[in-house]
């Protein structure tokens, strides 16, 4: 399997214009392989016809949370 080169990613300022955007959350670490171009397939059990940008959200659960190595600043 041959990868593309990942999408250049912009970081935007939020603006209203970004409230007009469907949003898709996945769960890492798909929303990553996502966004760099590497997961090009979602499925889901509903159809849709939009094609264009959206945002993605990377979602949590709590085990995902539990999981989290958190190192002492001090």
């Amino acid at each position: 399997m041959k990868l593309k080169p990942p999408p250049r990613i912009v970081a935007a300022r939020w603006t209203p214009a970004l409230l007009k955007l469907p949003v898709l959350s996945i769960r890492q670490p798909y929303a990553w392989a996502v966004v760099h171009g590497i997961k090009d397939i979602e499925n889901r059990s509903w159809r849709t016809h939009y094609r264009g940008p959206l945002l993605i959200h990377a979602s949590a659960n709590r085990n995902d949370l539990n999981s989290v190595v958190v190192e002492d600043a001090s």
